[in-house]
């Protein structure tokens, strides 16, 4: 199979863009001469800025129905005029087949899965185990075409300045080398995916008050009124941070010495960090979405609920991880 030009499809979210990356890594190594290029949609776009492995970065814009459908039209004139010889569509919806449908590549490949009106795009559909993890899911997708790859590799790098940014607000807050703290963040896209406030709250107070950690929480769009709410309910002092870009939580991550939070993007980010998580699941399956590697520690409620989760199994797997604190 030729394979000098590769376009892949994925264009959301944070987590699943993440996912992503080892696949990315494995086509760049088995292809080190190919034009790689990546259609992502705008608000996720900063995952993947700067990755040297992409040659170029396709914005899918989604402010408005003229917009989109303006935005469309060029990405497909430009794809097409791309001349792709592969296009990989791992997202899987109508909205990511519409683009590999009309790349005009002459090989597109995905996963055996249907999009939402139950049909299949792709001419080579690559069939996967039930319980098998995302990332090694689409890392399959890439062996299709000849790119193994046996040590999995997360390229996530962020700018110095994003690092400094972040060192200056820790230092603002009193928290230097010698203090170890940990990240709370709370938010999810689903309603079977979110804790009670009020546990994070306890498991916050318990952290600072017993075991003399600091508390940093962070929130994404829409999410500040979350983290407002919790550090209201609590005896002890959190921080809440302020707002941040994707590379920045990033490099606050990075800095942390433990991420606590349920089944969402900021989890595979520090998954790819190389930062422990205490990771709180329901319904999600955490052998297909759970923390890909490293030290991790993951809860999941008795009948599947993360109601079911109590405060004080949160802070007792965040001492395990921590070392006993």
């Amino acid at each position: 199979m030729d394979a000098n030009r590769i376009l892949i499809v994925k264009m959301s979210s944070i987590g699943d863009i993440i996912l992503s990356l080892p696949m990315l890594k494995a086509l760049r190594t088995r292809y080190p001469r190919a034009h790689i290029a990546w259609i992502v949609e705008d608000r996720f776009k900063d995952v993947l800025e700067g990755n040297p492995d992409i040659d170029e970065l396709i914005v899918y814009e989604k402010k408005g129905l003229l917009d989109v459908v303006v935005n469309a039209v060029l990405i497909v004139k430009r794809i097409r005029a791309g001349r792709f010889d592969v296009a990989i569509d791992i997202q899987g919806w109508l909205k990511s087949n519409f683009f590999t449908l009309l790349s005009g590549a002459k090989h597109t490949i995905g996963l055996d899965t249907v999009n939402e009106l139950g049909f299949h795009v792709v001419r080579e559909k690559v069939k996967v185990g039930h319980d098998m993890h995302m990332a090694d899911r689409f890392l399959k997708v890439a062996s299709a075409i000849g790119a193994e790859m046996h040590e999995p590799v997360f390229e996530f790098r962020i700018p110095p300045g994003e690092s400094e940014y972040v060192r200056r607000f820790l230092e603002g807050e009193g928290i230097t080398g010698k203090y170890r703290f940990v990240i709370i963040s709370p938010g999810t896209t689903r309603q079977n995916k979110t804790w009670k406030l009020g546990n994070y709250s306890i498991v916050c107070d318990s952290l600072i008050g017993k075991h003399g950690l600091k508390v940093v929480i962070v929130w994404g769009p829409g999410e500040r009124e979350q983290a407002v709410e919790i550090a209201g309910k609590m005896r002890e002092h959190a921080i809440i941070a302020p707002p941040t870009s994707i590379k920045q939580l990033a490099a606050l991550i990075e800095e942390s010495d433990l991420l606590i939070c349920p089944d969402c993007g900021p989890m595979h980010l520090a998954v790819a960090l190389g930062t422990p998580t205490v990771t709180l699941f329901g319904p999600t399956n955490p052998k297909e979405w759970g923390p890909y590697r490293g030290t991790n520690i993951v809860l999941r409620g008795e009948g599947y609920s993360i109601d079911a989760i109590s405060s004080q199994e949160v802070v007792d797997a965040a001492k395990r991880v921590l070392g006993g604190v």
